[in-house]
């Protein structure tokens, strides 16, 4: 299949559930909220360290994880380290009860890519527009990380979590709960996304413009505070430029549905790119555009 260019693993089952029980998961206890912030919130973290000596010299001696969860994909390793050890989407499957009464031997759960491959599953999304909105689920997907990807006890772990700009602040209180409640982390910290972005490029200063997968965030960034007042969200992004390229190809005949978008962001990916200078790119030779692309089942 050849393009006119824009030039614009998986994961092992976790624990099984015994024969003929519901799909429904069981609700955790539910905490009660922590205490109230310090006054880092504005500056964009909260910190909680550990009370027990032992447990944090243990901490600095294994090295904190770190994890960013998108709404398209999460990334997590440790800290030091210069790119993520796992990068997984941000999917979790939960077999159909009818499907666990005719195969007691299937796993519980399913995420990732394999929740996507894996037939008579309820696909969950744990994230919507950068917001969390199924945090058990996302603590399945947490898990996983952990023990199949980082291959490392989250008890043995502080973490270190982004958060996205303009996120209720509910969102913080349910994060405290579910690393010190469920995780059994014995240590957290929580910075906005925009902020560790400007930290990563060796300055506590600038403009960050964040497109992700559902979400297009500009935010200033001043001596290592957010400027909330000054940010601006968009629910434009990643997903929308991957929809409207299916639609590009599906009028040059070629046939691609909902269920092939993963196999459509693969081709943006890898065959598109952004003309600076569009009418320059668009009067170059053909072959200088065209790209091939070869699909999963061998055409092109």
């Amino acid at each position: 299949m050849s393009f006119r260019s824009s030039r614009s693993k998986c994961p092992g089952p976790s624990q099984k559930r015994s024969p003929g029980s519901s799909k429904s998961r069981s609700p955790r206890p539910r905490i009660a909220s922590p205490g109230s912030r310090t006054s880092s919130r504005e500056r964009g973290a909260n910190t909680v360290r550990s009370r027990t000596p032992e447990r944090a010299r243990k901490i600095i001696k294994t090295g904190a994880v770190v994890i960013d969860t998108g709404t398209g994909t999460c990334k997590a390793g440790f800290a030091g380290q210069q790119t993520p050890q796992a990068v997984i989407e941000t999917v979790v499957g939960y077999p159909t009860e009818k499907s666990m009464r005719t195969r007691r031997d299937r796993p519980d759960t399913f995420v990732g890519e394999c929740a996507r491959l894996e037939t008579d599953v309820d696909i969950i999304l744990p994230l919507k527009n950068g917001v969390i909105v199924d945090w058990e689920a996302l603590e399945d997907l947490w898990r996983h990380l952990f023990y199949h990807d980082l291959k490392a006890a989250p008890e043995e772990h502080a973490l270190l979590l982004s958060d996205p700009p303009l996120c209720p602040t509910t969102n913080r209180e349910k994060l405290v709960e579910v690393v010190f409640e469920s995780l059994n982390s014995p240590g957290m910290y929580v910075a906005y996304q925009s902020v560790l972005s400007v930290y990563a490029h060796g300055k506590i200063s600038g403009l960050v413009v964040d497109t992700g997968y559902s979400t297009t965030h500009t935010v200033p960034v001043h001596q290592g505070y957010n400027l909330p007042h000054a940010a601006e969200r968009m629910d434009i992004a990643g997903a929308n430029m991957t929809s409207f390229l299916m639609d590009l190809l599906r009028d040059m005949g070629h046939d691609f549905d909902e269920r092939m978008l993963a196999i459509v962001d693969d081709i943006k990916k890898k065959c598109c790119y952004v003309a600076l200078d569009f009418k320059a790119e668009w009067n170059r030779p053909e072959e200088k555009y065209m790209v091939d692309y070869r699909l999963p089942d061998g055409r092109k």
